[in-house]
């Protein structure tokens, strides 16, 4: 990671995969324990996965509950820091997943879709063909909704 020292904390990386199953959890809609887990790596001194991750977790927390006001900037904050605060791929690819996740559920279709090109770029970058072929079914099934 740049910008950090080489160790983070025991509670920093247990921030991390906790963030990571939240993440999770909201895309199989189980919003209550992806709160839950949220707002415990939130309690910990946040480094850069967690400045990546946990605005992009709680954009998509809250785009589930159809609070739509807040989640493109969340999500926004939590791309501009995966991108200037790691060179992590995954936490790159995964923020923008997100961002299209809550500019398709505000219907920004275009929007969402550049997102996702975006994400196709860097999962075909790291070679992450099962990611990148999600990514390409994301973006051809909201092709096939423009109308």
């Amino acid at each position: 990671m740049r910008g950090e020292g080489a160790c983070a904390s025991v509670d920093q990386v247990a921030a991390s995969y906790k963030l990571i199953l939240a993440r999770d959890l909201c895309y199989l809609g189980r919003f209550e324990e992806a709160e839950l887990l949220l707002r415990q790596a939130q309690a910990v001194p946040a480094g850069a996965v967690e400045r990546a991750l946990a605005p992009c977790v709680e954009a998509l927390l809250l785009a589930g509950q159809g609070e739509l006001r807040e989640t493109e900037a969340l999500a926004r904050v939590g791309v501009a820091a995966a991108e200037t605060e790691t060179d992590n791929l995954w936490l790159q690819g995964w923020g923008y997943e997100d961002l299209a996740i809550v500019l398709e559920h505000a219907g920004r279709i275009d929007d969402a879709r550049g997102a996702l090109e975006r994400a196709l770029t860097l999962w075909e970058r790291k070679r992450c063909l099962p990611y990148a072929a999600r990514v390409r079914a994301q973006i051809d099934s909201l092709g096939a909704t423009k109308g």
